[in-house]
């Protein structure tokens, strides 16, 4: 597993009309895939996730965020990087993987309402929004109908 076995998108020209689009926040945390068994960072590296995080999760391929909720970027990014798989490490503490899949989905009316979308989500301590184009099959690399709203 590499990032180029991923699925990535552009960033957003602020043209483009995502009307109808697919809006989620984008997480702030470290990229980690599942592939059913164990963690994968974005470079090709084993993620040592503790037990309370794997064992609950189906031998299904997922894709998605190891975070600290709003803010937690720090803490995730150790975590990956230097955790142990055991529960008894603290550097897990606050640290949960939400598959991308599972995120809550805004249908965007307008790209006045994508920024108003956006806005609301950074005041609050968000990084941003992704917009997804309705249909959008999973293929690895970058797509165009995935867009960063930043």
């Amino acid at each position: 597993m590499t990032d180029s076995d991923l699925q990535h998108g552009h960033h957003w020209d602020r043209v483009k009309d995502l009307t109808g689009w697919d809006l989620t926040e984008k997480i702030d945390g470290c990229r980690a895939y599942w592939d059913g068994t164990r963690f994968w960072t974005r470079s090709g590296n084993i993620i040592c996730a503790p037990p309370r995080i794997t064992s609950c999760l189906p031998a299904t391929p997922m894709d998605g965020e190891m975070h600290g909720c709003r803010y937690g970027f720090v803490r995730a990014s150790t975590a990956v990087r230097h955790g142990t798989a055991d529960d008894a490490d603290r550097k897990w503490d606050g640290i949960i993987f939400t598959p991308f899949a599972s995120l809550p989905v805004t249908v965007c009316r307008s790209n006045a309402h994508a920024l108003d979308f956006m806005r609301e989500v950074q005041q609050d301590g968000g990084e941003g929004l992704m917009a997804r184009k309705p249909g959008l099959v999973w293929c690895a690399g970058r797509t165009v109908d995935l867009l960063k709203l930043k």
